[in-house]
C-alpha cells in the first residue's frame, strides 16, 4: 500500500512535469513574457478596475465566469503593480492546472498507470495554443471537475468534502456547463436514489449545481441566443458529417485533413460515427458503467457544438480557433477508452505510444506558437498616470483592446478610489 502511494504521488508529480514541458514548448511566450489575452484584459481586468469585487457576478456571451473573475478581483485588491498583473495571472492558471490535475488523481476509478495517462492526456491532445494558458478559457477545464464530482469517488473526510463543494460552485459558475451537464447528472443521480446509494453530500452537490443551472439558464435567456457564429450564414455542405470527421481525425493532426475532399470525410465520419456507437454499446452490454457515461458526455458535448455552430457548422475546423469545441468530446472519449482498458496487460505501452504520438504531432503540425508582443509594461505608466481621458491599451489577440475610463472607476469605486496608493501602483 505504501509502495502504491508513493508510486501514485511520483506519476503525478511526473504528470506535472511532462505537462510543464509540453506547455512551455508550444506557448514559450507565456513564461518568458505573460500577458493578458482577449477576455482576460478587455473584461476581467477592465471590469475590476472599473467595479472592484462588483464585477464578479457580471456575464459576457450570456452565462457567468465566477472563478477568473474572482482571481483578478483578488490579485488587483493585492495593490500588485500593474506591470505585473499578468504574470501573476499566468500562475494562477498553472495553479488551477495543478488543482485540477490533482482532482483527476484523487476521483477517477483508474489504476495508477490509469490515472496518470488521463490526466496528462488532456493537455498532450494536439490542440492548437489558444485554449491554452490563459484563464479566458479556464471553463472548458473546469467543466471536468463538474463531472469528477459526481462520477468520480466521494472524499471520505469532510473538510475535503466542503473544499471540493467549493470549488463545484467555482466551476459551475464558470462557463455554462452546469445547464448542460445536469440533464445527464440528475438521470445518474436518479439512479442512485432509485438504488438507496445516494448520499448526503451528493445531493447537496446537485443542489449547488441546480442553482447554478438555474442561475445560467436565466442569464442566457436574458442574453437571447445560445449561437457562435455572429451572422446567418449559409451552412458548409456536409458541415455536420465534416465536424463528425474532424472531431475523430484533429487527434492525428495530419495536415490534408483540413481540405479532405468529401468523398473521404463523408464515409470516414460514417465509420467514425459507427465505431464510437459500437464501443458505446459495448460498454452498456457490458455494464461498464463508468466508460458509458464518458461516452454519453462526448456525444452530448459533440452534439451541443453542432447546435451552437448550426448556421456555419463549416467554421469548426481543426486549424480555427473553435477547435476548443474538439477539446471535451475528445478528453471523455480518452477517459472512456482508459476506463475499460486500465487493466490490460499493455496499457501502458500502448498508451505512453498514444501519447507521445500526439505531442509528436503537436510538434510536427502544430509546432511552438506565440501571441504578438503587445507591450504591456509600456502602456503601465498611461494606466497610472490618466486622469480623465479614456485609455485604450492593445491585447491579443490583434484588434481586442482594454478600455479604462478613470472618470467610471473613480465613481463606481466611490471613497476607496479616492486614496491614490490604492488604485495606481
Amino acid at each position: 500500500m505504501h509502495d502504491s502511494g508513493l508510486r501514485s504521488k511520483l506519476l503525478f508529480l511526473l504528470s506535472f512535469l511532462i505537462i510543464l514541458a509540453a506547455l512551455a514548448y508550444r506557448r514559450p511566450d507565456a513564461f518568458m513574457d505573460p500577458q493578458f489575452h482577449a477576455e482576460e484584459g478587455k473584461y476581467f481586468f477592465a471590469d475590476a478596475y472599473h467595479e472592484g469585487a462588483c464585477s464578479v457576478f457580471n456575464t459576457l456571451n450570456g452565462y457567468y465566469h465566477l472563478l477568473p473573475r474572482l482571481i483578478m478581483v483578488f490579485i488587483e485588491d493585492l495593490a500588485i503593480p500593474y506591470a505585473f498583473l499578468p504574470a501573476v495571472y499566468f500562475a494562477s492558471v498553472l495553479l488551477l492546472y495543478f488543482l485540477i490535475l490533482g482532482f483527476i488523481r484523487n476521483k477517477l476509478p483508474f489504476s495508477v498507470p490509469g490515472k496518470f495517462f488521463a490526466g496528462t492526456c488532456i493537455f498532450l491532445l494536439p490542440l492548437g495554443h489558444e485554449i491554452l494558458l490563459n484563464m479566458t478559457n479556464i471553463q472548458w477545464f473546469t467543466a471536468l471537475v463538474i463531472f469528477l464530482v459526481f462520477f468520480g469517488k466521494e472524499s471520505e473526510r469532510k473538510w475535503k468534502s466542503f473544499l471540493e463543494s467549493g470549488f463545484l460552485l467555482l466551476a459551475c459558475l464558470t462557463g455554462p456547463f452546469s445547464l448542460l451537464m445536469l440533464p445527464l447528472i440528475s438521470i445518474r443521480l436518479f439512479f442512485e436514489w432509485r438504488d438507496q446509494e445516494l448520499s448526503r453530500w451528493r445531493f447537496f452537490n446537485f443542489l449547488i449545481l441546480l442553482v447554478s443551472a438555474s442561475l445560467t439558464a436565466f442569464s442566457l435567456y436574458a442574453y437571447g441566443s445560445v449561437s457562435r457564429t455572429d451572422d446567418l450564414t449559409v451552412a458548409g455542405e456536409f458541415g455536420a458529417l465534416r465536424y463528425i470527421f474532424y472531431q475523430f481525425s484533429y487527434p492525428l493532426m495530419i495536415g490534408w485533413i483540413y481540405a479532405s475532399p468529401a468523398a473521404l470525410f463523408i464515409p470516414g465520419s460514417i465509420i467514425a460515427s459507427g465505431l464510437f456507437f459500437v464501443f458505446f454499446y459495448r460498454c452498456l452490454k457490458h455494464k461498464k458503467s463508468f466508460a458509458s457515461w464518458l461516452c454519453a458526455f462526448s456525444l452530448l458535448f459533440t452534439v451541443v457544438t453542432l447546435l451552437s455552430y448550426k448556421e456555419d457548422p463549416g467554421a469548426l475546423s481543426p486549424q480555427y480557433v473553435a477547435i476548443r469545441n474538439f477539446f471535451l468530446p475528445s478528453v471523455f472519449l480518452c477517459w472512456a477508452l482508459i476506463s475499460v482498458y486500465h487493466t490490460a496487460r499493455t496499457f501502458s505501452f500502448v498508451s505512453l505510444i498514444l501519447c507521445s504520438w500526439f505531442f509528436l504531432q503537436t510538434i510536427l503540425f502544430i509546432g511552438p506558437s506565440s501571441f504578438m508582443d503587445m507591450s504591456w509594461k509600456s502602456h503601465v505608466k498611461r494606466i497610472n498616470n490618466f486622469k480623465h481621458d479614456t485609455v485604450m491599451i492593445p491585447v491579443n489577440p490583434p484588434g481586442w483592446f482594454i478600455e479604462l475610463d478613470h472618470e467610471k472607476m473613480w465613481k463606481n469605486k466611490g471613497s476607496a478610489s479616492k486614496d491614490p496608493e490604492k488604485i495606481i501602483k
